[in-house]
């Protein structure tokens, strides 16, 4: 299974845990640099950590330059080492691990466990390959997914349970946030005082590739010279092109020893005689049944075929159920205009005469003897801590005011510290309580609950003070009973000028996407898909809202309608469109090439097209057509010799 997980902090790659053995691989990410030197939205790999049972460690990670390693093994400094040798003439060598460079790489080899990982730095950036022996197949966990040969379960929660294949990419980044790193699990070596927390960043959401216009994207897939999905991502959100062409480059690779694997020495088993004896010529009229493919019989009627002439003909075949073309080779397609709802995959079961659905998507229910799912009430089960809103085929877990959800548990609520992320409406000193907060004044101030305001009160303790506070919010005491000035909230003391001065919200990233600072103030804001709660914190649309501040509503009530996208809509199936996803494609028109074979002619129907071959021509096992092996017999009489 191939995804995009754009998430920041430190995250468990690769977890086993058998009676015999438990590995552990982690990874760390930080946003990559755009061309400008600007932060982007797009998150690196920047370091790695391993751990076995027989306590052999790894942590590899980019210095602060980010154009060199930091190596230790086994818990052993060997940054010099490698530098002193160079990635390939580097050597480590314990009982249970093994680090050595080859061809740019470092590989490293876990012995007990047979695991190997191969990491590389290109481009202030590190990838990774990793290797499983085949005796941890069904055992894996992480972000690797489960290593089983099946594309459609790699997305294990870790506690077991499965997120359906085919999820967005919202609900992908929700589940790789569940394979979070905590400080107790954390297999990382930390330097300068720092520490797991100082990697790890709940508020972070990311934005994803359908939320940019068609013209970047399209930029992008020009600049990567393909439609490699990991070279456009890594270009619409960073606009560095180098980082871009090395993913491009990673993927290559990968899939070019991925069909060197594939590749298998093909059998051949011919025999054939040939005496040459020769005999009397007599020309024989024959009538060819061709087999139909063994899914029908032939009859005893002549079909017309350009491949006759007057001595050689073909039978015409009578198809079973399920069946068509001159020669039975064609299955009917019963999955033909989408019949499986909520876009689920449909696959034709030619003997049947029928079509199967894939199983409902995760939150809907298998109606009995249909193909049809119906919603399940999740919220019947009270899932949440607080609040739970059931929506159509899935729910959302909400909180009571004072409170959000925790980004690392989306089914609990943690409080709101309005005082540390400047939501309050405090005008001096702000107090955090659960759920809450208060609001006080500065020593000679008192609190007008009507107002929320500060008024001078009569103790003025500032009133013997030469202490000139004019160009500052006021004249207060310290904690040592001294006079002092001091600023309203949002506002920061210059101690030298005593001028109060504006403090920049933006740059302490308390908004959870995009943030406008003001004077003594700061506005956050949210993208297309998202809406602003609790005036920091970006919130996905709900179904049927999507759109700049969830302001519009889906009606995705036609035929081809696959979900409702909080970004961008009402998503079409392949092979249909339309607001409501209710118009056919016209793949024939649209794309004359569509086939890809100028010997192929093309079909539309109701949510899909067919490509057949010209009459003259068969499909052959690559799917091109190919000139049918009898049509050199038309121009020539058939001689058998006696």
């Amino acid at each position: 299974m191939n995804y995009t997980f754009n998430g920041l902090g430190e995250y468990v790659l690769l977890s086993i845990q058998t009676s015999n053995a438990t590995f552990s691989l982690q990874a760390r990410t930080e946003r990559a640099k755009k061309a400008d030197g600007n932060i982007s939205d797009a998150t690196i790999f920047t370091a790695f950590a391993a751990r076995d049972h027989t306590n052999s460690s790894l942590h590899i990670e980019l210095n602060t330059a980010k154009d060199d390693l930091i190596l230790y093994g086994n818990e052993l400094d060997l940054t010099k080492t490698l530098k002193d040798f160079g990635n390939d003439r580097f050597a480590f060598n314990s009982p249970t691990m093994s680090i050595y460079g080859v061809d740019g790489v470092l590989r490293v080899s876990f012995l007990e466990t047979g695991i190997t990982l191969e990491i590389g730095k290109e481009a202030r950036m590190l990838s990774l390959d990793t290797i499983v022996p085949k005796t941890f197949n069904n055992v894996t966990k992480g972000l690797l997914g489960n290593f089983d040969g099946d594309p459609f379960n790699d997305f294990v929660y870790p506690n077991g349970s499965l997120l359906h294949f085919n999820a967005s990419d919202l609900e992908i980044f929700r589940f790789g946030q569940t394979w979070s790193v905590n400080d107790s699990s954390s297999v990382f070596i930390y330097e300068d005082g720092k520490s797991h927390s100082d990697y790890h960043n709940a508020s972070y959401v990311p934005r994803f590739l359908d939320t940019f216009d068609k013209e970047t994207i399209i930029k992008a897939e020009k600049i990567c010279g393909s439609v490699n999905v990991e070279c456009v991502f890594d270009y619409v959100f960073t606009l560095n092109s180098t980082i871009a062409k090395t993913t491009s480059n990673i993927s290559e690779t990968i899939d070019i020893n991925a069909k060197e694997i594939a590749k298998v020495v093909p059998t051949i088993n011919n025999t054939f005689n040939a005496d040459g004896k020769q005999s009397q010529q007599h020309t024989v009229a024959v009538q060819l049944c061709t087999g139909c493919h063994g899914n029908g019989h032939c009859s005893t009627t002549v079909r017309q075929d350009p491949r006759e002439n007057a001595y050689f003909k073909y039978s015409s075949c009578v198809c079973n159920a399920g069946y068509t073309g001159a020669d039975c080779d064609k299955t009917l397609d019963w999955c033909a205009g989408s019949p499986c709802t909520l876009g689920r995959n449909c696959t034709n079961v030619p003997p049947n005469n029928t079509y199967s659905c894939y199983p409902c998507p995760a939150g809907y229910a298998s109606v009995p003897n249909t193909n049809d799912c119906i919603d399940n009430d999740e919220c019947s089960s009270r899932p949440c801590d607080q609040l739970c809103i059931n929506t159509e085929g899935s729910y959302s877990c909400g909180c009571k005011e004072g409170y959000r959800v925790d980004p690392s548990n989306e089914h609990t609520c943690i409080d709101i510290n309005e005082c540390n992320e400047a939501t309050h409406n405090c005008t001096q000193i702000c107090d955090n309580t659960i759920g809450g907060f208060l609001c006080k004044c500065q020593p000679g101030f008192t609190f007008n609950v009507s107002n929320f305001t500060c008024s001078r009160d009569d103790s003025d303790p500032c009133a013997a003070s030469t202490l000139d506070c004019s160009s500052s919010s006021g004249c207060t005491l310290d904690v040592g009973n001294n006079t002092t000035c001091f600023c309203d909230a949002g506002l920061r003391l210059n101690e030298t000028s005593l001028r109060c001065q504006d403090v920049d919200e933006c740059s302490q990233h308390i908004c959870a996407q995009d943030c406008m600072n003001t004077i003594g103030s700061f506005q956050c804001s949210c993208i297309a898909g998202y809406q602003l709660v609790d005036k920091v914190w970006c919130k996905p649309c709900e179904v049927p809202n999507w759109g700049t501040n969830c302001g519009q509503t889906c009606a995705c009530t036609g035929r081809g309608a696959e979900r409702c996208d909080h970004v961008r809509g009402c998503m079409c199936s392949r092979g249909w469109t339309g607001s409501s996803c209710d118009d056919d494609v016209d793949e024939c028109k649209e794309n004359p090439r569509v086939c890809g074979d100028t010997r192929k002619s093309c079909s539309n129907n109701m949510g899909s097209y067919s490509c057949d071959c010209l009459q003259g021509y068969q499909e052959d096992a690559s799917g091109f057509c190919r000139v049918h092996s009898d049509v050199f017999e038309r121009r020539r009489k058939l001689h058998v010799w006696m």
